[in-house]
C-alpha cells in the first residue's frame, strides 16, 4: 500500500515525519533519501541549508474491515496464482512465504 504524499512547508514538519521524497540541495546534490524518519536536528538543518518545503509520506489508517478485505483480496489472488501448483513441499513453502510477504505489505 502505497503512502499519500503532501508536500509540507518545513514549519509545518514534525520530528517522527517521514520523507515521502528525496532532499535535495540547490545544486541537486541528495541530503536526505525518501523514507528517512525526520528528527528535530534534521529539521533544523533543512532549515540552515535553505530547505523551505519538504515531501512527507502519510500513513494510510484503514478500518480494521478494509485491512481484513485486502487481506482476503491477496490470499485470493495468492490461491488463484498457486491453483496449478502441486502440493509438494517447496510448492507450501513457496506460498507461505509469499503469503507472510503480502500480508507484511498491507501493514
Amino acid at each position: 500500500m502505497k503512502p499519500k504524499l503532501r508536500t509540507l512547508p518545513l514549519e509545518q514538519v514534525e520530528p517522527g515525519m517521514c520523507l515521502g521524497g528525496d532532499v535535495c540541495d540547490s545544486h541537486g546534490a541528495v541530503l536526505l533519501m525518501a523514507g528517512f524518519q525526520l528528527s528535530e536536528s534534521h529539521i533544523h538543518a533543512l532549515e540552515r541549508r535553505g530547505i523551505r518545503a519538504v515531501t512527507i509520506a502519510l500513513p494510510q489508517v484503514l478500518s480494521p474491515a478494509e485491512q481484513a478485505a485486502r487481506q482476503d483480496a491477496a490470499r485470493t489472488r495468492l490461491a488463484h496464482l498457486f491453483r496449478h501448483r502441486p502440493d509438494t513441499e517447496t510448492d507450501l513453502w513457496l506460498h507461505r512465504i509469499m503469503l507472510e510477504y503480502r500480508m507484511e505489505a498491507l501493514e
